[in-house]
């Protein structure tokens, strides 16, 4: 149920949503999620949490970046020894 609330946001979206819980729960909702998730998924919801998703931009947001990105990506997967889910999270959270 979580995945859908939080993940895939606009950065002004997650600031609502953090801003409303706060004002009826009276508990910012990172402090009510903590201890209650684990593991790869508690990496992503914190990673979307922070709301650290660019705006797009046509200039920055080529070809080339969303080719560094997918080679980023792999080499945090399958491309090395070991899986990197905070990279690939990260890569996933930020990018618009």
């Amino acid at each position: 149920l979580l995945y859908p609330i939080i993940c895939g946001r606009s950065n002004e979206d997650m600031q609502v949503l953090k801003k409303t819980y706060f004002e009826k729960y009276e508990k910012d909702i990172a402090i009510a999620l903590d201890g209650e998730l684990s593991g790869d998924f508690e990496k992503l919801i914190f990673y979307s949490l922070q709301a650290a998703e660019e705006e797009f931009n046509e200039e920055y947001h080529t070809e080339e970046k969303a080719d560094e990105d997918a080679d980023a990506f792999y080499e945090a997967g399958q491309g090395s020894w070991g899986t990197d889910e905070g990279k690939m999270f990260k890569i996933l959270v930020n990018s618009p």
